[in-house]
């Protein structure tokens, strides 16, 4: 499904390090029951990931930001949504097509499907495919499973976001953005040649510059 020819040597170790983090996040959300420490989390979020785009060039309401809509337990989304809606940014907000992405508006009058992997996706119409509707948009806020100092990031294994953002122009690209939580930034991910770099990495503790 990926799309990318699996480097044999790479494809244990990833696995074996996916279900290992996978496990520790589902341990984790057991953990939060009532779910307090996960809106906290998704608080500090929205304020690193607000103050690094601000840093960089002040949000506006022309502004376009992509975000991936997070599952339970993936860092929280949801608080940063939100405040960049309220500020007037235009958010897009991705669902399967294929082997793409498709993008939607970030609108809440159209409630959240889900796609057959559990995962929450737009129900509203599409603004586009592929890498082109996120060449106006100002930063894209990626999901991953861990990220190294480097901006390596493991994803969930569909290359969806691989072969989406390896289609931008490198020279004029959108600001990338890792979420993890603060554990799963490691000191190397196992790494294959169409592997991309985010530029930052954003923890609920901390903003991390990737070194490049």
């Amino acid at each position: 499904m990926s799309g990318h020819k699996q480097d044999p040597e790479k494809g244990p170790e990833k696995a074996e390090l996916r279900g290992r983090i996978r496990a520790a996040r589902r341990e984790r959300h057991s953990a939060d029951a009532d779910g307090r420490l996960r809106t906290l989390s998704g608080e500090v979020i929205s304020h690193l990931v607000l103050s690094e785009l601000n840093r960089l060039s002040p949000i506006t309401s022309a502004s376009i930001v992509a975000v991936y809509v997070s599952t339970e337990t993936e860092p929280n989304t949801a608080i940063l949504r939100a405040d960049l809606r309220a500020k007037g940014v235009t958010v897009l907000i991705p669902r399967v097509a294929g082997e793409s992405l498709e993008w939607c508006v970030d609108d809440e009058r159209f409630p959240m499907t889900e796609s057959r992997w559990g995962i929450p996706e737009p129900s509203g119409p599409a603004v586009g495919i592929g890498a082109a509707p996120l060449a106006m948009a100002s930063a894209v806020v990626v999901p991953a499973l861990a990220i190294d100092a480097n901006g390596f990031r493991l994803g969930q294994g569909g290359g969806f976001y691989d072969r989406t953002l390896g289609e931008l122009d490198s020279t004029v690209r959108p600001l990338l953005i890792g979420l993890v939580h603060d554990d799963e930034f490691i000191d190397a991910t196992p790494r294959e040649t169409h592997d991309l770099q985010v530029d930052v990495i954003v923890t609920e503790k901390r903003t991390i510059a990737a070194v490049k």
